[in-house]
Parts: structure tokens; sequence; C-alpha cells
């Protein structure tokens, strides 16, 4: 793709460098250059050391500062560095010179760089994972003009959370099929850290006038302040304000909504008391977008995350809705909300999504109004180097969360699998070959292997103390005598979870997704996802089950998920099998 750079640019730099302009001064190197692009790209490489990078004007005067994986030569790939407001000017890159052999290979453009990633070896099929480098939280998902979009930050300098991250664009027709939006003005923006994201269909805000309608985010500046930002193009977001901040104080990961039934905005974000010591989550409302006012503190106690902000049905009763805060680590706790007054009405904080999972969000906008949620999964940046993977972490698929009331009247978030999904998910197979009856064992189930599939069975269980499913290197549990949820890498205990009820179970059902490098199991009726970023690496690896007393598999089938739709798959199939002859009758019928 050179040719969205300029060459000439590069071949000079490449000549200077190689003739001796780099000035070296003890364990520094230093290449100066004349910025005549918005970009200057850094090679980059996993299996580069990182080293400090700055990027200084003649004076001395930081233009940028991190530590990055610099790499001799092009690297694996290029990291841009947003030097637009330097254009016309002489800059210097300086980096720590010490165990570095070669010259590297510096670029500068206008344009970003962009190719199809999903035929990386080793992608992710049906999940979103950085382009290049680590990927953050997710800083906006939601659905606009027909289509899903997810914005990431992701710092593609390196591959671990040290360094400056930015905003990149992912787009979907399906929630299955994703492919990155490149556009300049992303790299450009002001979002730097996690944000939120709100579809305003009918410009309650005021702040489109071509479409009427756009996008509104809510993001925290380097001072935990928070701004607005709006697009009305999902590539070009500008700020609200110039960025001035709407509300006092310091605030974590302002999540924005409005509110129908009381006609205000709303603001929920982590604060915290006591010096940091303990959090809570702050509630704010506004008539207009700029006076915002504090009407409430709700979820004292949620960790050191972010927090959504939900209207749910409940299942089976006829217009009666909850509210739901849902913290980024998964748990969540149901209230009453009356446009400005939290009231918790759960007991105690429950878990719906557990495991290797961080910054848990809301998708705006979403058909039929469902709530529809999406984590972050961590994994083992070890691993990732090992295999010479130049990507880590990724995003969980998106889980419908529903809202039932169980015996005793407490209401309790249940998760399934959006129908947009299921959509692509095939026919099943036989991953058993006949019944499996053990006691205290752990077997490899001699059909079950493979990825890019869902895993679909049962145990059925008489005098067992707990059942597993291990999934490569990941080992999703069910203790009944302690009624808790439990997760292990290999034999490292991860953590464990209470069940939300405690059930007599007989046959317990389960549905575990697994792509490359991640895995998420729900068990029983919705009740958890169990999620693992690093547990499936070998596309040829068992499913093994494990149980500490009697447990009898009769049960486990395999679903392909495919990139087509099943629908689409199977008509093509039927103009394919069917005579042109035959096709006219039917269709003249």
């Amino acid at each position: 793709m050179m040719n969205f750079f300029k060459i000439f640019t590069t071949l000079a730099l490449i000549l200077s460098v190689s003739s001796g302009f780099a000035q070296q001064k003890s364990n520094t190197t230093s290449i100066p250059l004349d910025i005549d692009a918005d970009f200057l790209y850094l090679p980059i490489s996993c299996e580069a050391n990182y080293r400090l990078v700055r990027v200084v004007d003649e004076n001395g005067v930081e233009v940028f500062c991190e530590p990055v994986m610099l790499a001799s030569g092009k690297g694996q790939w290029f990291a841009p560095i947003n030097v637009s407001s330097q254009k016309g000017r002489k800059l210097s890159v300086e980096f720590d010179n010490k165990d570095f052999i070669g010259e590297p290979i510096i670029l500068l453009s206008d344009s970003v760089f962009s190719r199809d990633y999903s035929k990386d070896k080793g992608r992710p099929r049906y999940h979103i994972s950085a382009t290049n480098g680590a990927l953050g939280s997710s800083s906006g998902l939601f659905f606009f003009e027909g289509k899903y979009y997810a914005y990431t930050l992701q710092n593609p300098k390196g591959m671990s959370m040290l360094g400056r991250f930015q905003l990149a664009l992912w787009e979907s027709a399906d929630l299955v099929n994703w492919k990155t939006v490149d556009s300049a003005s992303i790299l450009k923006t002001k979002i730097v850290s996690p944000a939120s994201a709100y579809v305003d269909n009918s410009n309650k805000s005021g702040l489109f006038s071509t479409k009427g309608k756009g996008i509104i985010f809510a993001a925290s500046n380097e001072f935990n302040k928070t701004f607005l930002a709006s697009a009305e193009r999902v590539d070009d977001i500008k700020l609200v304000d110039d960025g001035k901040p709407v509300l006092e104080g310091e605030g974590k990961w302002p999540f924005l909504f409005y509110d129908k039934d009381s006609g205000l905005w709303t603001i929920v974000r982590t604060e915290s008391n006591d010096g940091g010591k303990t959090n809570f989550v702050a509630i704010y409302v506004s008539k207009d977008l700029r006076k915002w006012e504090f009407v409430n503190k709700a979820f004292e106690g949620i960790a050191n995350t972010n927090v959504n902000m939900a209207s749910v049905g409940v299942v089976g009763a006829d217009n009666q809705k909850k509210w739901v805060l849902l913290a980024g680590d998964g748990s969540y706790v149901v209230g009453d909300f009356d446009g400005k007054t939290f009231k918790q009405i759960s007991k105690k904080p429950l878990q719906i999504f557990a495991g290797l999972v961080s910054f848990v969000q809301a998708w705006s906008n979403m058909p039929n109004s469902n709530l529809v949620a999406t984590a972050t999964l961590i994994q083992p940046l070890p691993v990732m180097l090992h295999i010479k993977q130049h990507f880590v972490n990724t995003l969980s698929l998106p889980w419908q969360l529903d809202l039932v009331r169980v015996i005793g009247g407490e209401f309790q978030l249940r998760a399934s699998v959006p129908s947009q999904v299921m959509e692509h998910i095939g026919f099943h197979k036989d991953a058993v070959g006949g019944d499996m009856f053990f006691r205290s064992n752990t077997f490899v189930l001699p059909e079950a292997y493979g990825n890019y599939c869902m895993y679909r069975g049962t145990f059925e269980v008489d005098n067992t103390s707990s059942v597993s499913f291990e999934v490569g290197t990941a080992v999703f549990g069910y203790d009944l005598d302690s009624h808790k949820f439990f997760m292990r890498r290999l034999l490292k205990d991860i953590a464990s979870w209470d069940a939300p009820v405690k059930r007599s179970l007989k046959i317990i059902p389960h549905k575990t997704f697994v792509d490359s490098y991640s895995a998420e199991m729900v068990w029983v009726s919705g009740d958890i996802v169990l999620m693992m970023g690093d547990s499936f690496l070998n596309p040829e690896q068992t499913i093994k089950v494990g149980a500490a007393g009697v447990v009898r598999v009769s049960q486990l089938d395999m679903f392909p998920i495919f990139k087509n739709k099943i629908k689409t798959l199977r008509n093509a199939t039927i103009k394919v099998l069917h005579p042109k002859s035959e096709q006219t009758q039917e269709q003249s019928k």
C-alpha cells in the first residue's frame, strides 16, 4: 500500500540516514525530519524491545514521548503519530539505541494505512481485535443508519497498556463480519480515553443540522474532566464547545443517554470517596447538555471501572420495567429510577459476565431497544508474543441481556446470544460420538475439536460436586455444592463467582463460543457468561470434560459459525440444486 505514502519523502529520509545524518549522542540516536504531512509513521515489531521514543521540535520541546516497540527497517507494521500541527516545521525523532541494530524506516503521509486485516493468520473470525498492537476498551458501540459500529481504543505502538491510545473504528452489517473504517480524522480526534456513544435519532440535542441526527460522545480528558463530542458522519468527530468540560470535579468513564420519561439528558460516571478508597456511581442530569446538576449517588462500592445505565423490560411482565446499573467488571444492580434518583432493590451486586474481562459497555440504539453489552477480553501478552501475533486483546461477542423475576421476587439479568449472531450458526454435528459416563476424572471428547464454532450440550449429574468444560487452556466450571461458578487457566485458579440462584440441578445446560484465542461459555439459563482470552491456540486441540463425582455426557453438538447467514447459504444451495426450469416453474406459481 506504498501509494498512500509520499515515496519521495521516504527515499530522501532513507538516503539521509544512510549517509550519516542520523546524529548519535552517547546512547541516543536523533533523526531530523522536515514535516510536510499530517502523520509520522514509526516501524513497529512485536519482537522488538520497548524503548523510549521522543519527537521534539528545534527548541527541544516534546511533541511525543512514549515507550515504543521500535523496529529496525520496516518492522511488522507502521504506527501513526499525529504531527499535523507541526506542518512546515523541523522535528527530530530521538530514541535509545542500546542493543538497537540497523536503522528504522520512518514514513510521512497525509493518508492512513489501510489493508484487509481479516486475512491475517490467526485473526479472530467473529470478534473485534486491534488492527495492530494492543486493544484497550471499547469507546462507543452503536447501531446507526443500518449498520453496527464499534469504536475501540488501541495502542498501535506496542503490545501492552503502556503509552497513549487512539481511536479505531469497526463496521459491520450483521455483528459477525467486521471491517475497519479508515479515516485520518479519526486519528486526529481528542478522544484518547474510554468514551461512550449515544445515537440521537431525532436531534433532541440540537447538535445536528444536515441529517438531523447523529452520535454524541461523552469522554474524559487527561484531568478526568468530562467533555462531549459529536458526529453526523461516523468518521468525522467534532468537539462540542471546543472540548470544554461540562461537569465539575473529577469522574471517570462517563456514560451518556437521554431519558425520554423525564425529558432529561443523563450522565453516569464513576467517582471516589475518601481520597479514592471507595467508589460510587454519580448521576447528573441536564435539559440542554450544557448545564448539569448532580442529583444522586448510587452503586456504592463499585469497582474502579466504568458503569452503564439502562431501562430494561421484565420478561413475562407487560409494561414492567426496571433500571440496571451494569459495571465494567460484569457486576450489576437493579433498581428504580425516577429521572433523578436511583433506588437500588438488589440485595447485593450480582455477576453476569466474569473471567478475564474489563470495560463492559452497552450498545446504543439497538434494534427492538434490546440491552446488548460487549466486554473487553484480556489476553496474556507473553502468549501472543510467543506466537508472534501483532495484536493482543479482543472484544467479546455482543450479549443480549434480559431481566427476569426469580422465585423470591428478586430481579436478575440473563444473557443470551443476539439473533443477529444466531443467524450465522449452521447445522450441528455430534461432538461426543456416543454416551460418556465417568466418575471423578477428566476425559477428552473424541469428536469435539476445532474453533470458529459453538458447542451446545448438557451435563447429567448425580452425586456430583463439580463439573468443568475445558477449551484449550481455559477451564470453565460449576461447583454444585457451593453454588459457585469458577474458572482456571490450566491448573491455576483465576476466581469463582456465586450463582445468581441456588438451583438443585440434575441436568446442566451450557453453550460455548470458540474463536481464535478466545472462548465464552454461558451456563444454565444464561445465569453467567465466563470468558477467557487465550483458550484455543491450536485449531486441532480437543475439548475435555471433567467432574468430581458422577457425570454423563450424552449430548454435545458442534455448530459451525459461518460468515454468511444460514438463510443466505440455504437459498444459494436451493438455486444450485434446482434445475433452471424448476426454478422458473416455482417462480411462476
